[in-house]
């Protein structure tokens, strides 16, 4: 049957998914990460520091204290 899902394949398409949601937390492109062969996320993309993206932030936005309202 075409187009049916099964057990391993749904299986299978988590687990992608959550490689590609880890890749995109710390980062990293996802197709660089597959396609690299490496197999621990945290080491591919400490390899590639520096060299591309930076990592995502939370979108909130840190406002240090205000330095006249502590007098």
């Amino acid at each position: 049957m075409e187009g049916s899902w099964t057990a391993k394949s749904i299986d299978q398409d988590l687990v992608l998914l959550s490689v590609c949601q880890t890749c995109k937390y710390m980062g990293v492109d996802f197709f660089d990460f597959i396609r690299s062969g490496e197999k621990d996320i945290h080491a591919f993309a400490e390899s590639r520091r520096g060299r591309k993206r930076p990592p995502p932030t939370s979108g909130l936005e840190v406002i240090p204290p205000d330095e006249d309202a502590k007098k």
